[in-house]
């Protein structure tokens, strides 16, 4: 029973200690991930939360995430940090009043953000405990179905180029043949030109060629009168 229960607890140290890392598998590059805000202790939603444009920026470079969020109204923001280390500024456009900040992540649940604010009215400052949650589950989601697009895209091309492939064979096959029949043709008529020409003649009309062997017969003839003259005397 006690080797069952170290086993236990063992598979339990092994998921708490993985669970970190179960998103590791990232590919290096820029994605968008949605997030939401919450007020740190209540759970409640945040009054400040339009404050932050929608989506966060995720980079990815081997193990190292980062998150980027752009802020409107940034001159408000007297001071932002995420998990006690105070976050980078990537830029500051004053005349728009946005802001990019950057931090990095090793988690995506339940990540506290701890900010200063100082509104306008009565220049009244407060501090915000935050918690924020990156939808990374929705997110890895996304993906797999954008590189299952990206496959059965790939894989449409790839049959419409066979496709295509095949029929430009069998047209060339059928010009081959054209070709093919025209040489046919061409040579038979070279090989029977007397026959062609006689059936012409016959079928036209044309009996002009008849006077040779007319005169032929008539040189036979005659001869043969003149010898029969001949032995007559």
């Amino acid at each position: 029973m006690r080797k069952i229960g170290l086993l236990l607890l063992g598979l339990l140290l092994a998921v708490i200690t993985v669970s970190p890392f179960a998103h590791a598998s990232l590919e290096d590059g820029t994605y968008n991930i949605d997030f939401e805000l919450f007020e740190g202790e209540s759970g409640d939603s945040l009054d400040i939360a339009e404050f932050f444009v929608k989506p966060a920026v995720l980079k990815v470079d081997g193990s190292d995430k980062h998150i980027q969020m752009m802020l409107k109204h940034a001159s408000l923001f007297q001071s932002i940090d995420v998990e006690n280390e105070e976050v980078s500024v990537e830029y500051d456009l004053e005349e728009e009043d946005i802001r990019l900040i950057s931090f990095p992540i090793d988690k995506f649940d339940d990540v506290l953000l701890e900010m200063d604010i100082e509104f306008p009215s009565g220049k009244t400052e407060k501090n915000y405990q935050v918690r924020a949650t990156f939808d990374i589950e929705d997110f890895m989601e996304q993906e797999e179905e954008e590189q299952e697009h990206n496959e059965a895209e790939e894989n449409n091309i790839s049959e419409e180029s066979s496709i295509t492939g095949s029929r430009s064979a069998e047209n060339n096959h059928e010009t081959n043949n054209d070709t093919h029949q025209s040489k046919a043709a061409s040579i038979q008529a070279k090989d029977t030109p007397t026959k062609n020409t006689f059936e012409n003649m016959v079928e036209n009309g044309d009996f002009s060629w008849l006077w040779i062997p007319v005169m032929i017969i008539g040189l036979l003839m005659i001869i043969l009168l003149s010898y029969w003259i001949y032995r007559e005397k």
